[in-house]
This record gives C-alpha cells, sequence and structure tokens, in this order.
C-alpha cells in the first residue's frame, strides 16, 4: 500500500489496484491489469496520481501511468496502448533516476521524471527509495524557466517581480547600468538563431542545482505541474524561476510564504562574463554577437558558466526557503533549527548585521553574493562571488557542515547531530 495526497490510498493484488479514501475505505476507482505476470506500484505522485510497473512477461516490464481518475497513459507510447518491455527491476531511485536491469546488467532508462508526491510521507510501497519501512516525505525541487519560448516552461507574466525570460545577450562593459533601459545595450536573442545555447544553459543550471543537493533526498527537476481545480498547479514543493525581469533586483529573490525564488536572468547573463574576466590568467574577452568561428567557443564557455551561476544561484535561494521551515529532526533533538548560515560572510553590507559562514569558509551555497568578482580566501571580510560560475582550484562550492546535516535529518531515514 501507497498513501497519496488528499487522504487517498492505494493497494495492490499484483493484478488490480484499488484507490480508496483511507478515513472511510469509500472506492475512488480500479484498475485492472492485463498484463501476463500483473502490476505493482512504484509511487503514488503530485496531483493525485500512481505511477506503476507492469510485467507483460517474465523479466520484462514496462511503466505505466494512472491519473488521478485511474486512466492510464504508458511510458513509451503516451497513450493507453501498451509499450515494448523497457527491461526488468524497473525502480526509480530517491534523486529521480529510472533504473533496470537490461541483460543482466544495471542501466538507467531515460523515462520522464515521476512528480513523486511530497505531500505523503509513504509515497513509495515500503516508505522510501531505501525500502526501509520507515515513514519518509521524499522532497522535490524544480527549476522552472518563465516564458512560452523555446525550451521554457511557461509565461510569469502575472508573477511578482517576474518577467518572461528573452535569452538575450550583450558584452559586459563598464558602462552597462540597469539604470538604462534594456534597449540602450541592443540586446541580440539566440533563442531562435542559436537554440543550441538555450539548451547549454538549461543543462548547465539543472546540473549544478542536481548536484547541490545530490547526497541527499532530494529529486531537483526541471518543473513541471498538474491540472488542478480549471488551474496549472506546481508538481514540486519549493519552485525557483528563472525569469527575465529588467532592471535586475539583484541574482535572487525568494518569496517563503510561496515556497518560491525569482532568479533574474540578466544578473546572471553579466555576472558570468564578470567571472569570466576575473579568473586567474584569463585570457577570455566578451565576445560580439554574432557568433562566429573565431569566438564561437567563447560563447560556448559562456553560456556554460551562466547556467552554472543559475543553478548554484537555484541552490542559496532554495536555501532561504529552507530557512523559514522547522521541521522534526529526529529522537537527537530537542528543537527544530530552520536552515543556518544563509546569506553569510562579514563582508555582508545588510544593515541587519553580518554573520560568519560556519568555520570562516566564505566558498559555500548559503554566501551572500554570487557576483562575478573574485572571493579572497584569505580574506573572510571579502565579497566576491565568482566561485558561484566558475571552479576555483582548492574552494569548491558547497555546503557547510551544519546545512548538511540540517539536510540529512530533513530528507532521511537518517540522524546528525549539529
Amino acid at each position: 500500500m501507497v498513501l497519496g495526497e488528499n487522504g487517498a490510498a492505494y493497494v495492490c493484488d499484483d493484478q488490480t489496484i484499488q484507490a480508496f479514501v483511507i478515513n472511510s475505505g469509500q472506492p475512488l476507482w480500479t484498475y485492472t491489469s492485463q498484463a501476463l505476470d500483473g502490476i505493482a506500484i512504484i509511487a503514488s505522485t503530485s496531483g493525485g496520481g500512481l505511477v506503476t510497473k507492469e510485467f507483460p512477461a517474465s523479466r520484462s516490464e514496462t511503466v505505466l501511468r494512472l491519473d488521478s481518475t485511474g486512466q492510464p497513459t504508458y511510458d513509451g507510447t503516451g497513450t493507453a496502448t501498451p509499450a515494448p518491455p523497457f527491461g526488468s527491476g524497473i525502480d526509480y531511485s530517491w534523486r529521480g533516476q529510472w533504473y533496470a536491469s537490461l541483460n543482466a546488467m544495471s542501466a538507467s532508462l531515460a523515462l520522464q521524471p515521476i512528480p513523486v508526491s511530497w505531500a505523503s510521507a509513504w509515497a513509495k510501497p515500503e516508505g522510501n527509495a531505501s525500502q526501509t519501512n520507515e515513514a519518509v516525505n521524499h522532497h522535490s525541487f524544480r527549476l522552472f524557466w518563465c516564458g512560452t519560448g523555446y525550451g521554457e516552461t511557461g509565461s510569469c507574466s502575472n508573477r511578482n517581480d517576474g518577467d518572461d525570460v528573452a535569452f538575450d545577450y550583450f558584452p559586459e562593459s563598464n558602462n552597462v547600468s540597469d539604470l538604462h533601459p534594456l534597449s540602450t545595450y541592443n540586446p541580440a536573442n539566440f533563442a531562435s538563431s542559436n537554440p543550441g545555447f538555450v539548451d547549454i544553459i538549461e543543462s548547465e543550471a539543472l546540473k549544478a542545482y542536481q548536484k547541490a543537493f545530490s547526497t541527499f533526498g532530494v529529486v531537483v527537476q526541471k518543473g513541471s505541474t498538474h491540472s488542478q481545480g480549471g488551474a496549472q498547479v506546481p508538481d514540486q514543493e519549493f519552485r525557483q524561476y528563472v525569469v527575465g525581469t529588467w532592471p535586475t533586483p539583484g541574482t535572487g529573490k525568494s518569496f517563503p510564504s510561496s515556497g518560491s525564488s525569482n532568479l533574474y536572468y540578466f544578473t546572471f547573463m553579466l555576472g558570468a562574463q564578470d567571472a569570466l574576466l576575473n579568473s586567474p590568467n584569463s585570457t577570455f574577452s566578451p565576445p560580439l554577437w554574432p557568433p562566429t568561428a573565431q569566438n564561437n567557443a567563447s560563447f560556448l564557455t559562456l553560456m556554460k558558466t551562466i547556467g552554472k551561476g543559475v543553478g548554484n544561484a537555484a541552490a542559496h535561494e532554495t536555501g532561504h526557503l529552507l530557512a523559514v521551515i522547522h521541521p522534526p529532526m529526529g529522537s537527537f533533538f530537542h528543537i527544530n533549527p530552520g536552515f543556518p548560515y544563509m546569506d553569510c560572510g562579514i563582508g555582508n553590507p545588510d544593515p541587519t548585521g553580518a554573520i560568519h559562514c560556519q568555520n570562516g569558509n566564505n566558498f559555500v551555497y548559503g554566501f551572500f553574493a554570487a557576483n562575478g568578482t573574485p572571493q579572497d580566501p584569505n580574506n573572510e571580510s571579502s565579497g566576491g562571488g565568482s566561485f558561484f560560475y566558475i571552479g576555483i582550484s582548492g574552494h569548491p562550492i558547497h555546503w557547510g557542515p551544519d546545512n548538511v546535516c540540517w539536510l540529512v535529518n530533513w530528507t532521511g531515514p537518517g540522524s546528525c547531530e549539529f
């Protein structure tokens, strides 16, 4: 049995799945598999759905998704028509990866992610992806690219302080100021002419965001929604929206009451250029538009750097969202602290007061600035944040020890005292 949202539960007898209201036992829907060897539940999903696997023959499995009314859709066909088997031993990991056994060897599968229900503490048959029979919420974060163009997830025109992203570029210079209209800098939109640049930015951003939480029980994925009451509702628990607002108010801004943050694209487009210009032994020069055989390598480097900055800043802003929740932290704890050390760094000009980063190490996701200037490892007052964009030898961006402990306890199962 697994638990879903809004009091729903699901049981399976190897051939039939019954959905019902757990408090009353009232049936919601029934699905009977026609597969030779039946069906098994993988997880309940955000929006009241269910992901399962069917067994059409010995050592062969396929993935079937059931919506909130029990209507089936197979991965591989996108319809109610069964798809060819993907392998055997299909399962879904803590971090949102599909696995199966193919020819007696473990392999990953390129299937659509599951928005595992974060609102349920028993969304998988044995409680969690580690199959320890412990009640654990499967937390999820999303990266949402605002807009209706290439590579974008949906319009944010009604979002607080959030315009849609245009994927524009213009070279950084000493004269750039967001006090002037954007048209002052003659921005070049590359979404249509160079969609591969969009792919690079989004891929690098998602990889960096995922890396920040890769050792914890969190699924980090591109944003998705489900329909509820005639509106599109986010599938993921905490959301990062990349917006195209100009002038920008900074790198990011969090709205804890909504579980979401804005990330300002133009800040990263300019900050990435600054970081590359200021990197040790740099030969980078902001390329002029359009891309040519001579400057294409510079554009590729820049797009990767923009994406990395977005992803690392998404981790930072997620920290702000976590800082206002106080979840139970297990038997070791008499208090349930918020996520610590956010906006740390004694160089922070915030009038409310600066705080040290843990152990005086500023190379952390919680650092207050994600600008493109260098961080001096020998000066704790340094305000440089180029490490959000580029790798600094010997100083990888990371979470501080207490942040790691907090995440271990929150994502579980596990315990860590701090």
